[in-house]
């Protein structure tokens, strides 16, 4: 028998300065090798390189850094 579990914890959020952010996305399109312009031509193609850098631009959106 599978017992659900009674708490499912949540997202979480984490608030940032203009400059954390900013910080942020660099370090993520740094990790996967990516400019902000070649992930932005991943999601006007719907075809992104990786699930990272999907799941990237889902977060940031065209909030360009």
């Amino acid at each position: 028998m599978t017992i659900a579990p009674t708490h499912v914890p949540g997202p979480t959020v984490t608030e940032m300065s203009p400059a954390e952010w900013k910080e942020a996305v660099q370090h993520e399109l740094s990790k996967l090798q990516l400019t902000y312009e070649q992930l932005a031509d991943m999601a006007q193609r719907r075809q992104f390189s990786s699930m990272e850098a999907q799941k990237l631009w889902v977060s940031i959106g065209d909030s360009k850094p």
